[in-house]
C-alpha cells in the first residue's frame, strides 16, 4: 500500500483528490495496543508519508451486540482523502 499511494499521488494533477476507502470489520482499539492496520491514525501516516495534504481521515464504527470497554465498537470502514499540493 505505500508504494502504491505514491503512484496515485504521481498520476493525480496538482491540486487533485486521492481518496483511499478501506473496508474493514474488526474490533478497533487504538494504538500502541494495536498492530498497525488502517485506521484513521494510520491512514493519516500514510497520506502524510506520501506527501498528500489531509483532507480528512474517519472510520465509521459499528457496536457489536456485545461491547467490551477495551475494543469499543468494530471498524466497519477507514476512509482518507489526500490532496495533492
Amino acid at each position: 500500500m505505500w508504494v502504491w499511494v505514491i503512484e496515485l499521488k504521481r498520476v493525480c494533477k496538482p491540486g487533485g483528490l486521492v481518496a483511499l476507502i478501506v473496508p474493514a470489520n474488526w474490533p478497533y482499539h487504538k494504538a500502541p495496543v494495536d498492530c498497525w492496520r488502517v485506521y484513521p491514525d494510520g491512514m493519516q501516516s500514510l497520506l502524510a508519508w506520501a506527501g498528500l495534504d489531509i483532507v480528512e481521515c474517519r472510520a465509521s464504527v459499528a457496536v457489536p451486540d456485545d461491547p467490551t470497554p477495551l475494543l469499543g465498537g468494530v471498524v466497519v470502514d477507514t476512509v482518507g482523502i489526500g490532496r495533492k499540493p
